[in-house]
């Protein structure tokens, strides 16, 4: 889990976290949550981002996931804006997907 840090004010203003982990899949979930005064603002992007990029080049992690409430518009933004893409998975949910292309440059394993 980190802390989301403003620059300019140095305050924490949101969470991101991993959660779980399918080792076996090379897999992991992320979640998020970030304070409505700083909305919109480009934050949570830019923390997806840079945790997208820890998890598939430090960790090694092929495949990041994100489930995001179908009324929530500013969330699924976000997750696209950081290249994850919808998916249905295997109960017909609908949830966002992150393939490592750096690795699989073929397209969905």
């Amino acid at each position: 889990m980190w802390m989301i840090i403003e620059k300019i004010s140095n305050q924490g203003i949101g969470i991101i976290r991993v959660t779980n982990k399918l080792i076996e899949k090379n897999e992991c979930e992320i979640g998020y949550s970030i304070g409505s005064k700083w909305w919109n603002k480009g934050y949570t992007t830019e923390a997806v981002n840079k945790v997208i990029e820890y998890l598939t080049k430090n960790i090694g992690f092929d495949t990041i996931v994100a489930e995001v409430s179908e009324n929530n518009i500013a969330s699924k933004r976000v997750l696209e804006k950081a290249g994850l893409k919808l998916y249905k998975n295997q109960n017909g949910e609908l949830i966002y997907k992150y393939q490592n292309k750096e690795k699989y440059l073929g397209g969905e394993r």
